[in-house]
């Protein structure tokens, strides 16, 4: 897997970006390779101003599957945002997984009923 990651008018550390490499890996094991993992680390409203600012955008692309997947999240810290952002993720990856997986025996039982 792929693995990019961008800054937007923030500065992120080493071990963020680590840390977060980390949390993509472990989703492996719901795409195809080649798939490719975008993480955009951006600061919406600029490092002076609090709240809820920091903000993670994940785009997973596999090829010859259809549309990205782009997720978004936003908090007051980037490793909350990266946490919130890879479990969204791992919840549209696991749905996909299990309606393709699902699919497919039923597909099994309708040939072998008859």
């Amino acid at each position: 897997m792929n693995i990019i990651i961008k800054t937007r008018h923030a500065e992120v550390e080493e071990s963020l970006k680590a840390y977060a490499s980390k949390k993509m890996r472990k989703l492996r094991k719901f795409l195809r390779e080649p798939a490719m993992v975008e993480l955009t680390f951006e600061d919406v409203r600029g490092g002076l101003k609090g709240g809820r600012d920091k903000s993670v955008h994940i785009t997973a692309t596999v090829p010859k599957e259809g549309k990205p997947i782009h997720v978004e999240e936003l908090s007051d810290d980037f490793a909350v945002s990266v946490d919130l952002a890879e479990l969204h993720l791992r919840r549209i990856l696991e749905r996909y997984h299990e309606k393709s997986r699902r699919g497919f025996r039923h597909v099994w039982r309708r040939i072998f009923r008859k």
